[in-house]
């Protein structure tokens, strides 16, 4: 049976929109890509030079002093739990030793071990060794000297490692950092930056292998170095363990410091933008 008419007309003005668009969007698309190609600015042929930092820690080694808050905090808890909680073995102990103390009292012929130590002698010794004990001082030898090379200093507060290092023909406080190498991972060259900037008894872990701060850069206009700037890609490494940090002619000294002693030292907008991931 033949199709009606009206259904093959509508069918042939379909097929001559679609063609009609395809030309009208292919035209467009010629026309809007000749005016962005020409409003292309050039560029600078120079690329940007990679850089590693890390952002070596010290952790905290004892408990940060409570603050008024804290401290009213803490002592409406030991007064709720002493309020509501049941009595401790040592308690029940010391109970019982007053019952058979009453019964020997009442009854001479009740045997009582004389050689059984009793939950008030326990807690007499308790309290003698307790009095015989001289905590270590929160506030160590580096803390009087004010000692800044000195990871023993600020026990309660993380330290962060700067370095005095050559960039140009000056010297400026900044974490670690050294250009990556080509073929090497970011992370791997990190790792490679603590060895050459710490020396090789620097032992630290570098935590992820993702970045977790970025930092650019422009060099100065006079510059000959064949980059325009640097864009450094930090990264957050925990030491380990004592040691001292290596010296030589890029790395004339090193600190370390609080959060806020990197405020007093470190260029502002370096500061600024490593204050981004830097927590207390």
């Amino acid at each position: 049976m033949a199709a009606p008419t009206g259904i093959l007309c509508f069918k042939s003005i379909l097929r001559k929109a679609h063609v009609l668009r395809y030309q009208g969007s292919k035209h467009m698309r010629k026309h809007f890509s000749t005016n962005e190609n020409a409003q292309i600015l050039p560029q600078s042929k120079k690329p940007w030079q990679l850089i590693t930092a890390v952002c070596v820690e010290r952790t905290p080694v004892v408990s940060a002093e409570m603050n008024e808050i804290e401290r009213r905090y803490n002592a409406m808890l030991v007064e709720m739990e002493l309020e509501r909680s049941l009595l401790s073995d040592h308690e029940v102990r010391h109970k019982q030793d007053l019952l058979r103390a009453q019964k020997q009292k009442e009854n001479e012929d009740f045997d009582l071990d004389s050689s059984m130590q009793t939950a008030q002698d326990f807690e007499d010794a308790a309290v003698e060794e307790l009095q015989n004990f001289s905590p270590a001082s929160r506030v160590t030898d580096a803390d009087r000297n004010n000692d800044r090379q000195s990871i023993h200093r600020k026990l309660d507060r993380k330290l962060l490692l700067v370095v005095k290092q050559k960039l140009g023909n000056d010297f400026q406080w900044v974490f670690p950092h050294a250009a990556w190498c080509e073929g090497q991972s970011l992370r791997e060259s990190a790792e490679g930056t603590l060895s050459r900037r710490c020396g090789a008894r620097v032992e630290a872990q570098i935590l992820g292998n993702a970045p977790i701060g970025f930092y650019k850069y422009k060099y100065p206009t006079s510059s000959t170095a064949p980059y325009v700037g640097g864009k450094i890609f930090f990264y957050t490494a925990q030491l380990l363990k004592d040691c001292t940090l290596q010296t030589g002619d890029d790395v004339l000294d090193y600190l370390w410091l609080t959060r806020e002693e990197l405020a007093e030292l470190l260029a502002p907008e370096y500061y600024k933008a490593i204050n981004k991931f830097v927590f207390e």
